[in-house]
This record gives C-alpha cells, sequence and structure tokens, in this order.
C-alpha cells in the first residue's frame, strides 16, 4: 500500500516545484500535478482489463510511467510553454503523451520472470 501512495506521491513532489516557479511567469494548470497519477491510474485500469503481460514483475513499468509522467512536465514547462502555439495545448498533450507512454508499456513490455 505504501509502495503505490509512494509511485503516485513522490512524482507529484517532483513536479511541484517546477510548477510553482514556471506559474510565476505563465499560468500553470494544477492538473499537471495529477501526470503521474493519471497514469498510473490507467496502467492499473489496463492490467485489470488483462490488457498486455500479467505478471508481479511488470510493476517495474510504474517506476517508468512516474519518471516518464516528471520528465513530461519539465519539457510542458521549458518547451511548450515558450512557444505560442503549444502553450494553450501543453497540458492536453502532457496527457496525451503519459497515455500513449502507459498503453506502450502496457502492450509491448515483455513477461517478466518473477
Amino acid at each position: 500500500m505504501i509502495a503505490w501512495f509512494m509511485m503516485m506521491a513522490l512524482p507529484v513532489f517532483l513536479i511541484l516545484p517546477g510548477w510553482l516557479w514556471f506559474r510565476r511567469k505563465r499560468k500553470q494548470s494544477v492538473w499537471l500535478l495529477a501526470l503521474p497519477v493519471f497514469g498510473v491510474g490507467l496502467w492499473l485500469a489496463l492490467a485489470l482489463a488483462g490488457v498486455g503481460a500479467q505478471s508481479l514483475s511488470n510493476i517495474i513499468e510504474l517506476f517508468y510511467i512516474a519518471v516518464i509522467a516528471v520528465v513530461v512536465a519539465y519539457v510542458k514547462f521549458l518547451a511548450f510553454d515558450r512557444m505560442s502555439a503549444l502553450q494553450a495545448r501543453g497540458t492536453a498533450i502532457a496527457f496525451a503523451a503519459i497515455a500513449l507512454t502507459t498503453i506502450g508499456l502496457r502492450l509491448f513490455m515483455p513477461l517478466l520472470p518473477e
């Protein structure tokens, strides 16, 4: 139970300083803090639906999703917010990137031995 909480809380705490820093210049959506929770929740929904390899060792995918969520959030802060064409859609692009990453990991990650 604590591991699930840490997989969702730690990335949020890693995104929080960037969110606080970059919202001084441009308004940032609070939804960016939910990016790792969205990724982990989508992974859990896909795993419960039986999509992809079903092994206890495939929980390592959660680590990848959490790390990629932090990276995507900072890419949004550093790159998308500087481009006027992508500024309004940056949050949606970040959520789409996490969704595609999660689905890709569930579909293409091989069955890992326990």
